[in-house]
């Protein structure tokens, strides 16, 4: 009886190992190069309530993100309200490392964020203050 018993609960035991003592390789890393889409601002969807200046009532209606090869980046954002429609454009340098990417604008500050293979989400963006999500 004892055999038994000794032999059933070292069993899961003997399965879990292959053997070797390395560790599992990392995940693989997700390149951010790319363009993005505009997908979400502080938890919501598009479009999201924005001001240029005081008093003024502008929604942020699209955006979009492209990493390019050489290391640099575009982006637009178009908002619209009281009649009109404004594209803003944004360029700079990006690098990643690892599962982050830091993106530095040639004007402004810069921004992190973590990229996956469907999102590259900026914890709270420098220029909004809140939350970004870019999907693919």
């Amino acid at each position: 009886m004892r055999r038994t018993i000794v032999l059933i609960l070292g069993a899961p035991l003997l399965a879990c190992g292959d053997g070797t003592t390395e560790p599992p390789p990392p995940p693989a890393v997700v390149s951010a190069a790319g363009t993005w889409t505009l997908s979400q601002i502080d938890g919501q969807p598009l479009p999201y309530p924005s001001a240029l200046e005081p008093g003024e009532s502008f929604r942020i209606t699209a955006g979009t993100l492209s990493l390019h090869a050489d290391a640099s980046f575009t982006g637009s954002q178009t908002l619209r309200g009281e009649g009109a429609s404004i594209t803003l454009d944004v360029s700079g340098t990006w690098y990643q490392s690892e599962g982050l990417v830091d993106l530095i604008p040639d004007e402004g500050c810069a921004d992190r964020a973590v990229v996956t293979a469907t999102a590259l989400r900026i914890a709270r963006g420098c220029a909004l203050g809140v939350s970004i999500v870019f999907s693919r």
